[in-house]
Parts: C-alpha cells; sequence; structure tokens
C-alpha cells in the first residue's frame, strides 16, 4: 500500500494527473485492509458496522468543535468518546 500511496503522492506534489492506474493500485490496496479488517471482525466475532458507525459519530462530533491558533481541531464541550464497549455488549 505504502508504494502506491508513494507514487500518487508524488505525482499529485509535482503537479501531474493521477492517472487511472494509479488511482486503481490504491485502491485495491485499501480494499485488501478493508478484506482483512473486515474478517478480523467477524473472526472475533464483533459487530463491524455497528462499530464503525460508533466511532464514526464521535469523530464526527469533533468537527464542530474550535479551533486553536495553530489550526488543530479541539473538542467541542460536551463531546463524548466512541463507547466500542457499549456497542460490542449490545
Amino acid at each position: 500500500m505504502i508504494a502506491a500511496l508513494d507514487v500518487v503522492r508524488a505525482r499529485v506534489a509535482a503537479g501531474d494527473d493521477v492517472g487511472i492506474d494509479d488511482l486503481a493500485a490504491v485502491g485495491h490496496e485499501l480494499a485488501d485492509l478493508l478484506y482483512v479488517t473486515y474478517g478480523t471482525f467477524l473472526a472475533l466475532g464483533l459487530p463491524a458496522d455497528a462499530v464503525f458507525a460508533e466511532v464514526h459519530r464521535a469523530n464526527l462530533a469533533k468537527a464542530s468543535g474550535p479551533r486553536r491558533a495553530d489550526g488543530k481541531q479541539l473538542r467541542p464541550q460536551g463531546w463524548r468518546p466512541a463507547d466500542v464497549a457499549a456497542v460490542i455488549a449490545g
């Protein structure tokens, strides 16, 4: 994955067009990561979609927070971290 991503990154940085073959290589590697990730969820008996939804909720909630002068996104007041244990417990 790193090699394919490095190629795309270098082309973008150089102002070159990124071709479909480059994107296809990165897409293939990303799909392989999903294959392993979802396989691991399945092997462990974890609800992949529900866990992802909870983490996604927490991550999106951060986006409404303030930013520091250096641009770092801060958590808004009342933000709750992802409660993956509660999702697993059902």
